[in-house]
């Protein structure tokens, strides 16, 4: 068996998706309910909350804003998995990635993900490290330096608004069925 049943009753294949399968409102539910960091925050943070925050970098409109808040999309049906582990797992990346393309065609973004989304993704992550994981910060590999925001951890709930709003704003003929 590979597939999930997700939060609005649909299945999907993890190792065969098809766009049918997928739903905003399973992947903002899902993210919204996901802790960055593996958990390890001082308060709840979730994916949801961080990819409006990358979404925010870019104006309304373009392929970058986007492709931001939909960059983890995929962690809705596979989970958030600490980085250093993906990198030992090539089945899981090479799974992640095509149902990234799958998520991302649903959606009408073009297959490569922008590189201005990459670096807005890791100066995010940045400034959540540093503002919300306790404790030294050497040792890190820091791709980008820390973007210019405050990171206001927020319920499950508020994170699936704000995701669901910026999403409306992104996608505003988007009508699911």
């Amino acid at each position: 068996m590979s597939w999930i049943q997700t939060f609005t009753g649909r299945r999907i294949d993890l190792l065969d998706p098809l766009p049918d399968e997928i739903s905003i409102e399973d992947i903002a539910y899902a993210l919204s309910n996901l802790c960055r960091y593996t958990g390890h925050t001082s308060k709840f943070y979730s994916v949801a909350q961080h990819s409006v925050y990358v979404s925010d970098m870019f104006e309304i409109g373009s392929v970058s804003a986007e492709w931001g808040l939909l960059h983890d999309a995929s962690e809705a049906y596979m989970n958030d998995i600490a980085s250093p582990l993906k990198g030992l797992l090539p089945r899981y990346r090479e799974i992640e990635s095509y149902l990234t393309l799958t998520i991302i065609r649903k959606f009408g973004l073009p297959a490569a993900m922008p590189e201005n989304v990459h670096r807005a993704d890791w100066a995010v992550g940045a400034a959540e490290a540093f503002q919300l994981i306790e404790g030294s910060k050497d040792g890190w590999r820091l791709q980008e330096q820390p973007a210019d925001i405050k990171i206001e951890p927020c319920s499950p709930r508020v994170a699936h608004s704000m995701f669901m709003y910026r999403f409306k704003q992104l996608f505003p003929d988007y009508v699911e069925v």
